[in-house]
C-alpha cells in the first residue's frame, strides 16, 4: 500500500484527548482555586505544625448548672483573658488549652520550604549482573564455545 493513499486512523501524534484536556482544565481551575487561598492555607498548616491553643467560655445558668464549652474567637475577649483582666464576671468561666505540635505538619512545611531530605534505603540480597557471573573460565568457555555452534560458526 502507498503510504499517501493510505488512511490516518487516531488522533494525529502529540494531540491529547477531549477526556485528557478535560482532565487539564479542571486541575488548572482546581490549582488557581488553592492559590487564591495559598497565604491562608500555608498559615492554617503552620498553626498545626506549631499546636494550637483555644480559649473556652463556660456560661452558668440561673440554676448554677454550667453550659458545654465554646471557643472564643473574638480578639478582644481573648487579649483581655491573656492579660489576666477577664475575672469571673456574669457567672462566666474562662479556661485555655492547648494542641500539642503536628510532626507531619511540621515535615511538610519543611519538605516544600527546603526539599524533601535524602533518605537512605538498605537492601539485602545477592545482586546478578549477568547470567554468566560465578562461572569458571572453563564453563564460560564451554557456553561460548556451545553458542557458536548453534549459529554454525556464522557471525552476527
Amino acid at each position: 500500500m502507498n503510504d499517501k493513499n493510505s488512511k490516518k486512523i487516531g488522533r494525529p501524534v502529540g494531540s491529547k484527548s477531549k477526556e485528557t484536556l478535560k482532565r487539564q482544565e479542571i486541575e488548572a481551575e482546581l490549582k488557581q482555586s488553592i492559590m487564591r487561598f495559598s497565604d491562608k492555607l500555608v498559615k492554617a498548616q503552620i498553626n498545626v505544625a506549631e499546636g494550637c491553643t483555644y480559649l473556652y467560655e463556660i456560661t452558668y445558668d440561673k440554676n448554677n448548672k454550667p453550659s458545654k464549652p465554646t471557643i472564643i474567637t473574638d480578639k478582644d475577649t481573648i487579649e483581655n483573658f491573656l492579660m489576666g483582666e477577664l475575672k469571673e464576671v456574669d457567672k462566666k468561666f474562662y479556661y485555655i488549652t492547648t494542641k500539642t505540635p503536628d510532626v507531619k505538619a511540621i515535615d511538610s512545611l519543611l519538605d516544600r520550604a527546603f526539599g524533601k531530605a535524602k533518605q537512605q534505603i538498605g537492601i539485602e540480597g545477592e545482586v546478578t549482573v549477568n547470567k554468566y557471573d560465578g562461572l569458571s573460565e572453563e564453563e564460560l568457555a564451554k557456553r561460548i564455545s556451545d553458542l557458536i555452534g548453534s549459529t554454525g560458526g556464522k557471525k552476527g
